[in-house]
């Protein structure tokens, strides 16, 4: 009796290695649950550590504006950027009236009490026009590009069964009603236009197509590049053909006709159309009244993403290009990254419609030979291509509310800003 009772004893004061297996295990399971747990809770807290600050520096911003005499707050564009070897604000410049102007001294008189305060999670800093206010993003382990702040006109919405989310927008204290796609917004994400530019230079871009365009359009008949829906738009909302007012609204009435003359366009018969396997793209069908040039916006915006997208990849900035230049007499013979840089966007301000296509047409067919731009309309070109049409599909669906919300008839420069940003923070920068 005495050894059962030892035993026993010696049974209870100890773990048998079935117990201690167990036991393990369910160390282990609570460890797979508590782990991703607690890291959410690390990211949140993180992430709501950052939102503070970046309120700090927008706060800081705005103020110091108005030291600098600009009461609106919201300069045509502006850059945060960080110390170097840290995340702490280590400049502020804005951009007014195409002048940069450096804000440093003035902004850190504000941010007294944050200079050394790092953002933890945040990696880089973009600045949104349209809210008047700078935002961060970080990119997760899978490549998901994640928003934070800086865009208090933006509600994200509830997400149906199919992918579309509404969003509300906040636009002179009115209320809007838009609606992006899950698949869309994956497709722009992928595009290397927006993997391989920063925030900045993803808005730097639009601003130049922008200017381009205006100042492109500006050298002709807008009648024969405007639909007949564009100019009963253009007519309900009171504009004058022949008139500044006209012309200025058409340019941005323009982007969301060429959203729509899209719809006829599938990535396929793009990439056929770039390899120069068809001479055309197929054309919506035009009704009476229409421009009889009244697809070259959507056509030629086309054009210009392709080069754009190409020259900003590694083996497109090293493409070796020769082509005759007639505004020079002679030909260029050099790479497309160099012409890029700086020639291609000078030899569209400024000019008329048929010098504008004719560069962007010699170009094209001076990298028709490369190999690596072969290669890139087959895979990484599909992508923008991808990218390019679910924008534009954007545009298309939410037509109605950029009309009735003015981004049409506030005229050209700022509108464009507005849409612009709206599909920089809607497609280039989406949070959860």
């Amino acid at each position: 009796m005495k050894q059962n009772s030892s035993t026993e004893k010696g049974k209870n004061s100890g773990f048998t290695l079935v117990e201690l297996i167990v036991v393990i295990a369910i160390l282990a399971i609570l460890a797979a649950v508590a782990y991703p747990v607690y890291t959410g809770y690390i990211k949140k807290a993180n992430e709501a550590a950052d939102q503070v600050l970046l309120g700090a520096v927008n706060e800081a911003f705005r103020s110091a504006l108005i030291d600098e005499g600009v009461y609106s707050g919201k300069p045509d564009n502006a850059m945060a950027s960080f110390a170097e070897g840290s995340k702490t604000i280590g400049g502020v410049q804005y951009l007014i009236n195409g002048t940069a102007q450096d804000l440093t001294e003035a902004f850190m008189r504000y941010f007294e009490g944050n200079e050394k305060s790092e953002f933890k999670v945040i990696e880089e800093l973009g600045y949104n026009k349209l809210a008047g206010c700078f935002y961060g993003s970080y990119t997760t382990k899978e490549g998901q590009k994640i928003l934070l702040g800086g865009d208090n006109s933006l509600t994200r919405g509830k997400t149906d069964v199919y992918g579309n989310t509404t969003w509300t927008w906040e636009k002179d204290g009115k209320t809007y009603s838009l609606t992006t796609n899950e698949q869309d917004l994956a497709n722009f994400n992928d595009s290397s236009f927006n993997k391989n530019m920063t925030m900045e230079e993803l808005m730097d871009e639009f601003s130049k197509v922008t200017w381009a365009a205006g100042s492109v359009l500006g050298n002709v008949n807008m009648d024969m590049v405007l639909t007949q829906e564009t100019k009963d738009t253009l007519e309900r909302l009171g504009y004058t053909p022949g008139t500044d007012e006209y012309k200025k609204a058409a340019i941005n009435a323009l982007v969301l006709q060429a959203a729509k003359q899209s719809d006829v366009w599938t990535t396929d018969d793009i990439v056929k159309y770039m390899k120069g396997d068809i001479d055309r793209l197929p054309t919506p069908e035009s009704k009476p009244g229409d421009g009889f040039a009244s697809v070259m916006a959507a056509s030629e915006a086309l054009n210009y993403g392709i080069i754009t997208g190409f020259a900003k990849t590694e083996e497109g900035r090293n493409t070796h290009i020769k082509f005759w230049d007639e505004s020079k007499g002679q030909y260029y013979d050099g790479t497309l990254g160099d012409y890029y840089d700086n020639e291609f966007m000078g030899k569209l301000n400024g000019a008329t419609p048929s010098q504008a296509i004719g560069t962007m047409s010699r170009l094209l067919e001076a990298l028709e030979d490369s190999d690596d731009y072969k290669s890139y309309l087959e895979v990484e070109g599909r992508k923008d291509i991808d990218g390019y049409l679910s924008a534009l599909k954007f545009v298309r669906e939410n037509n109605d509310e950029f009309v009735e919300s003015g981004v049409v008839a506030d005229g050209y420069g700022e509108t464009n800003e507005d849409l612009t940003d709206l599909l920089s923070v809607l497609f280039g920068r989406t949070t959860d």
